[in-house]
């Protein structure tokens, strides 16, 4: 049944069927990819703008922790009061005099109060550069060994700007961030202050407040790690590269992988300890509520498609129902008997087609009636026809008979008169051509013109002067005949002393022009208007031989040629008159088919 459903004869029903699901899983499957990658989008947005906050916050109280530090160590470095640290330095004092002690007393005293309620300072410590020491927060000789030769080597080479070494344990783990500034007497470095920070401390406040999986690094812009909250992170050295050089566009996020890992990352600069913060999300963090969002989706989706699937069926099934009824009614007809049966009064496109199938019966009933009565017609037609045959032929012979009695008596001027007449009847009685070539129809001018050389005696001079390459052309028949004949008849007859005739024909584009100029007594407006009027007489009365006037001619290049064909009359009254036809080339017999189609 249901190979028998979808598949026999392509129905329509199944199409429909089909089309429903179609449009139905592909609107589901898109708005779920839209509505599964927007909030994506949104929990990722939120991620990363809470991670760019907490990055801001963070780097806000360090740096407040740091401008503290810088403010201290101004202090020990500048300050001339009741003690004078740089004097103490240049003393010639030394262990275990009394002058030494004094002056360890009062420089102790002095890191002392200045360290205090500090709590992320853990010690402090003046060094010189000859061997003197004086700390606060940790006994002496764990300071000394604490401060390496490198370190104070680096702090004094400073260049009276602060340096930050992070400071290591045994086990190789941070234990503080050392901040040191050098101390100067006559541009020459006598020492260095250097202020220890806890550095959980510092840790705590770059990882609080993260979700689980996300760490956060600071790095130095020489590349150093001054926190890492991820023991892979520090592995990586695309990672921290990024944060100690960041790109000159800042990005609000970028996408990293390590260790086979996707990351999103985002970075805040902190210029004033020259360190850049960033924060390393893992993007399988991102999302894990959502999965269940997605499963959810997807089956209320299939839900959807299954309730759509079942309603489309019963949708298929009313719309081809009516179909069904038509396409038996059709079969009815086929088989020749012109009745409808079905009543479908629904008002849909079924209804409609219903009603014009059961309007095209009825126009068939009329056609075939009409078609028998034609045939009948068209047989007593051909009987009339077959009956008027008689006539022409009889003119045909009796014609001949006159031509042939000519020759016997050497009437040459009668025997071209006649085989002239004989040329133009067959033109228009026998041929049954709607079209010719323009070398016929030059025949046919030509025969007419023979026949008017008895009537006027050879007073009238005819000139033809036509391209030959345009013999081929395809045009209507008889429509330079009875141009040339309006002019013998309107133009030249009433002339004494004759006239001449000029017919002309080129090429003009894609047009083929035919011109014919008498020299006779012209025409003025009125009458060139009354000949070009539909229904006139000009040119079709008795003495016309065609009884094709010029109107006539006009009417059929329209409807034969086409709109662009046109003809045109110009004249002066006493001195000449032009008529131009104005036809598209055509040639061969294709051409009168083209120009069968112009005109229907």
């Amino acid at each position: 049944m249901l190979r028998s459903f979808f598949f026999a004869r392509q129905s329509i029903r199944a199409k429909i069927f089909l089309a429903f699901s179609c449009v139905t899983a592909l609107s589901l499957m898109a708005v779920s990819a839209v509505l599964y990658i927007h909030m994506s989008g949104e929990a990722t947005r939120n991620a990363t703008r809470f991670a760019s906050d907490n990055l801001r916050h963070s780097n806000e109280v360090m740096q407040m922790i740091l401008e503290d530090v810088d403010r201290i160590n101004t202090v020990v470095v500048a300050d001339s009061g009741s003690v004078d640290v740089i004097a103490a330095l240049r003393s010639d004092a030394f262990d275990p005099s009394y002058e030494w002690f004094r002056e360890k007393q009062g420089v102790t005293a002095l890191l002392t109060n200045l360290i205090a309620y500090k709590t992320p300072i853990t010690s402090i410590a003046v060094v010189g550069l000859n061997g003197k020491m004086y700390t606060s927060g940790t006994p002496e000789w764990v300071e000394k060994q604490r401060l390496t030769d490198d370190a104070i080597r680096q702090v004094s080479e400073g260049a009276g700007k602060h340096v930050y070494i992070l400071r290591r344990g045994a086990d190789g783990e941070p234990e503080a961030l050392m901040v040191g500034r050098p101390i100067h007497y006559n541009n020459r470095p006598i020492g260095a202050v250097i202020t220890e920070l806890d550095y959980r401390q510092i840790e705590r406040i770059y990882q609080a407040g993260l979700t689980p999986g996300v760490a956060n690094d600071v790095v130095a812009q020489d590349g150093r790690i001054i926190v890492s909250g991820n023991p892979q992170l520090p592995a990586d050295a695309a990672l921290h590269t990024l944060a100690a050089e960041p790109p000159a566009v800042p990005k609000a996020s970028s996408r990293i992988v390590i260790n086979g890992e996707r990351y999103i990352t985002v970075s805040s600069a902190m210029p004033y300890a020259g360190w850049t913060a960033q924060s390393a999300i893992p993007v399988r963090t991102l999302l894990p509520r959502y999965q269940q969002l997605r499963l959810q989706m997807a089956e209320t989706a299939a839900a959807v498609f299954l309730a759509v699937l079942i309603v489309s069926m019963g949708v298929a099934a009313g719309i081809t129902r009516n179909l069904r009824r038509l396409y038996q009614d059709i079969q009815h007809v086929k088989q020749g008997r012109m009745t409808v049966r079905a009543s479908i009064r629904t008002k849909d496109e079924v209804g409609h087609l219903y009603r014009a199938f059961s309007g095209m019966v009825e126009q068939l009933k009329v056609l075939m009636n009409d078609i028998k009565r034609g045939e009948r017609q068209k047989r007593e037609a051909e009987l009339q026809a077959l009956q008027a045959q008689v006539g022409p032929h009889f003119l045909y012979n009796t014609l001949n008979s006159i031509k042939y009695l000519a020759r016997l008596r050497h009437a040459s001027n009668i025997e071209e008169t006649v085989a002239s007449l004989i040329d133009l009847l067959r033109a228009v009685l026998g041929n049954t051509k709607e079209f010719v070539t323009l070398r016929e129809e030059l025949d046919y001018v030509q025969a007419y013109l023979n026949i008017q050389k008895l009537r006027f005696n050879n007073r009238i001079e005819a000139r033809i002067r036509i391209d030959p390459e345009l013999y081929g052309c395809v045009l209507p028949k008889m429509i330079v005949q009875p141009i040339v004949e309006n002019a013998m008849i309107h133009g030249l007859a009433p002339l004494r002393q004759g006239g001449t005739l000029a017919i002309e024909g080129f090429r003009d584009g894609g047009f083929l022009v035919v011109s014919v100029t008498d020299d006779g007594v012209g025409m003025s407006g009125d009458q060139i208007e009354r000949l070009l009027r539909k229904g006139g007489t000009e040119g079709s009365g008795r003495s016309s031989f065609s009884g094709i006037g010029i109107a006539n001619v006009r009417e059929r290049i329209r409807m034969t040629c086409g709109p662009e064909s046109q003809l045109q009359i110009s004249s002066v009254q006493g001195e000449f008159t032009t008529v131009k036809l104005r036809l598209p080339l055509a040639e061969g017999e294709g051409a009168c088919d083209a120009a069968r189609a112009v005109g229907g």
